[in-house]
């Protein structure tokens, strides 16, 4: 007769607790009940801002073109990826002046999430540049969406105003740009209390 051999395989599976639903979903057990926490991959607003999407177009401009004129349609906010850009405005007696120099990193644009109609300055690139434009609809999802792309665009408008330099004869430009900064950045401070402020106009 052939003998036998037996073979114990001992199989161990993980608590209740650890896994439930399927790949990819965490749940932990908290009073009798299992709730589902999904992970969400992390958000980076400089890889955001780097890629082609849905409202979102990036562009080269080529030194002194213009990437919007003073009094047009404002419906988009821009943000340098390369080079830099100068804001220009032209005072009711015909006098131009430059009012900041803007490099990487930075926003410009921002009015429109004010609901101001026409662009207030006109800006110009210094150099080669490369920009990335938002969409203003998609600014706003963007800016309540994700709290990290909220923190950066905050950073740069608590610094925007220091970046603005108007020779005195321009006060009222100075006046309105320095008005429509601090009103998006107050939309932006209430916009957990208030997630459509921004949207509103």
């Amino acid at each position: 007769m052939g003998m036998h051999f037996g073979v114990a395989i001992a199989i161990v599976l993980p608590p209740r607790s650890a896994f439930v639903g399927g790949r990819g979903r965490h749940c932990e057990k908290e009073k009798g009940a299992f709730v589902r926490k999904r992970v969400k991959a992390s958000f980076d607003p400089k890889v955001f801002l780097a890629k082609v999407g849905d409202g979102k177009t990036i562009c080269k401009y080529r030194k002194d073109q213009i990437v919007f004129s003073q009094g047009q349609v404002a419906d988009a906010v821009f943000y340098i990826r390369q080079g830099k850009v100068k804001l220009t405005v032209v005072s009711e007696q015909g006098k131009e002046a430059v009012v900041a120099i803007l490099g990487p990193g930075q926003f410009f644009g921002e009015a429109c999430l004010n609901g101001h109609p026409l662009r207030i300055a006109t800006t110009r690139a210094v150099d080669e540049c490369v920009i990335t434009r938002l969409e203003k609809a998609t600014m706003i999802a963007t800016i309540h969406k994700e709290p990290e792309f909220s923190e950066l665009f905050m950073s740069y408008l608590l610094n925007a105003v220091s970046h603005i330099r108007f020779p005195l004869t321009f006060t009222d430009q100075l006046y309105n740009l320095r008005s429509h900064i601090d009103i998006v950045r107050r939309k932006i401070t209430s916009r957990k209390n208030a997630p459509e402020s921004l949207a509103a106009e």
